[in-house]
């Protein structure tokens, strides 16, 4: 099993985060730290280099935290992808967020970094791991229109767009919230298994309302995966394992 987006950098794994990794090993694959901002992604490829092979990690900007950073800053994050593209995996999470994001001139510059992200991502060859929240579809008219071929949709959740996401031959990211969401049933249902990513977004979206997340209940995703989809739960998490090794292209620990 792969939790394919998690934030092991948080504060709220202070004090237990190697018990946490040390505890995922034994029933995980692979975990896909990503980190959201600025401050989180030395610490992300620092804790990648300390559990190589099982933690992996990707670096980026989440569309809120656009609007609190200047020109200079944006572009050093960009700088420190480029040097350490041999240390990520992916570049994530990016996009487009107009919850978070408020203003019309904030929006904008978001979508403007979001274009410089795709193109970054599509010079060093890695993935993209998109966020995208109340666009409208955005993200992905953007994502098409550089004609973004290595995609991951993070914590997919958007109905209208699933035979979009399959046609462009995309990969949609499930997260436990689906032990509770029917939307999110429908959408495994619907989407391709050999499409299909399972993700924590731990410490957020607990299986069990109230408790922090953590990766190992990404378990819950592949289960319910297996239920939509009518197969056995070994076949679900065989399937989504493979799809996150070629997602992210992972040189797994012996």
């Amino acid at each position: 099993m792969i939790d394919a987006h998690c934030h092991l950098t948080f504060s709220n794994f202070d004090g237990k985060r190697d018990e946490i990794v040390e505890d995922s090993v034994k029933s995980m694959d692979a975990i896909i730290d990503s980190a959201p901002s600025i401050q989180d992604s030395e610490k992300s490829m620092a804790l990648a280099g300390k559990y190589p092979n099982f933690v992996f990690s990707c670096v980026g900007l989440h569309p809120g935290e656009i609007p609190k950073l200047n020109s200079r800053q944006i572009d050093g994050q960009m700088e420190l992808i480029k040097s350490n593209s041999d240390k990520i995996v992916a570049v994530g999470e990016v996009g487009i967020d107009n919850f978070h994001v408020k203003s019309d001139s904030d929006r904008k510059r978001c979508r403007d970094v979001f274009i410089q992200f795709i193109e970054l991502a599509k010079r060093i060859d890695k993935p993209l791991v998109i966020h995208s929240r109340e666009d409208g579809g955005e993200a992905i008219k953007i994502l098409e229109s550089l004609d973004a071929k290595k995609v991951i949709m993070h914590c997919f959740g958007v109905e209208p767009f699933v035979r979009q996401i399959e046609e462009n031959g995309w990969f949609a990211s499930i997260p436990t919230l689906i032990v509770r969401s029917k939307k999110h049933m429908r959408i495994a249902k619907a989407m391709p298994l050999n499409l299909l990513l399972t993700e924590t977004d731990s410490p957020f979206l607990s299986p069990v309302q109230g408790e922090d997340n953590v990766p190992k209940n990404v378990r819950a995703v592949v289960e319910a995966i297996a239920s939509q989809k009518n197969i056995s739960v070994k076949d679900a998490d065989n399937a989504t394992t493979k799809n996150a090794i070629m997602a992210f292209n992972l040189p797994l620990r012996d």
